[in-house]
């Protein structure tokens, strides 16, 4: 069985939005186990998600920040930047 890809795009919601922003978004695109894969978002967007969120949130995050890659997840899915996205998408249709 093959996963289906679900993004939740918050590339509309400028750089001033909140946690409650992105929960309602989240919460909004998940019915029963159907829920987003991944984030799509700016790269000023994700700086901003990493800032709202308390660092041991993201321990990946902090970890991996030391090794110059910088991994920020929300509910356990990836948040991507448009053109990350579309590399992810094109590697997996290769596949």
């Amino acid at each position: 069985m093959q996963s289906t890809i679900k993004p939740m795009d918050i590339t509309d919601m400028g750089n001033d939005f909140t946690l409650a922003d992105i929960n309602g978004r989240y919460i909004s695109l998940s019915v029963d186990n159907d829920r987003p894969t991944h984030v799509i978002a700016h790269q000023t967007q994700i700086d901003r998600f990493a800032f709202l969120v308390q660092p041991e949130q993201h321990p990946e995050k902090i970890l991996q920040s030391h090794i110059g890659f910088m991994n920020v997840m929300y509910m356990g899915r990836p948040l991507l930047t448009p053109e990350q996205f579309d590399d992810y998408l094109t590697q997996s249709l290769m596949m």
